[in-house]
């Protein structure tokens, strides 16, 4: 069988479409937030009111599963639940991928091992807060 440019155009787009994990029922979980960078480091640095501030924020901008994970996060009543909501919120953000000037990190020491984006650089767990800041590689 042969295939003209204009199939393999659209191959190619199915393909990029199913290797990015793009469809309708995932969240949109926009990556490139400040407001999502903002939350993490506020958690590392254990202030609950910077990283509610920044969760109420990014709620505002996102939408689906993603939206009303950071809104879990959000509300929460203190700095542990607030952890475990935004841990929520990570895993979707990373199923739906990572930009390029981002990395997963990961912690092997919260809740069984926990990840988050973050810039490249230096780790700053948000899940261990003051206690262990460097706590955590990278992935990928």
């Amino acid at each position: 069988m042969r295939y003209g440019p204009v199939s393999l155009g659209i191959a190619c787009a199915v393909l990029l479409i199913a290797a990015s994990g793009c469809s309708p029922n995932k969240a949109n979980a926009a990556p490139l937030s400040p407001n999502y960078t903002a939350a993490q480091e506020a958690l590392a640095l254990d202030d609950y009111d910077k990283a509610r501030v920044a969760l109420i924020a990014l709620a505002d901008e996102s939408t689906g599963d993603f939206q009303k994970e950071v809104q879990s996060a959000a509300s929460a009543p203190d700095i542990d639940s607030m952890r475990i909501a935004f841990r929520s919120a990570s895993d979707t953000l990373i199923k739906n991928g990572v930009p390029a000037q981002y990395a997963v990190a990961y912690c092997p020491m919260y809740k069984g091992g926990s990840s988050w984006v973050q810039k490249k650089g230096s780790i700053v767990n948000p899940y261990t807060g003051k206690s262990m800041p460097g706590c955590g590689v990278f992935k990928e």
